[in-house]
């Protein structure tokens, strides 16, 4: 019995390496491959917010134009479209210290 146990034991610290080997792998090289199906797509969605159950309002870009568009179950609205400026603002981020700071006023002023 105590060879059994050994034996069990031995498997498992050759095995569990190499599944923790190949796990690292397919999420490495498979995000690699994700990147490369997405990247020739004409239509890229890049936020969508909830506002009920059934409507949700889309940051979408459709051949480098970009609109603001509302789904529901019946139908889909442009509402306006956005510059390209702006969408460039939302891929660098810069828009998230703007909020961070507006935030930071909005609770300064509550506690006065």
């Amino acid at each position: 019995m105590d060879y059994s146990f050994a034996l069990d034991a031995l498997k498992i610290i050759i095995l569990l390496p190499m599944i923790i080997f190949l796990i690292y792998g397919v999420f490495r090289f498979g995000s690699k491959y994700i990147k490369n199906v997405n990247s020739g797509r004409i239509i890229k969605v890049y936020e969508r917010t909830n506002l009920s159950q059934n409507v949700f309002i889309s940051v979408v870009s459709i051949l480098d134009k970009v609109y603001v568009i509302s789904n529901t179950n019946n139908e889909v609205k442009i509402l306006l479209e956005l510059d390209k400026d702006a969408i460039s603002n939302y891929k660098d981020n810069s828009y998230k210290s703007d909020i961070i700071k507006l935030n930071f006023l909005k609770r300064k002023s509550n506690n006065e």
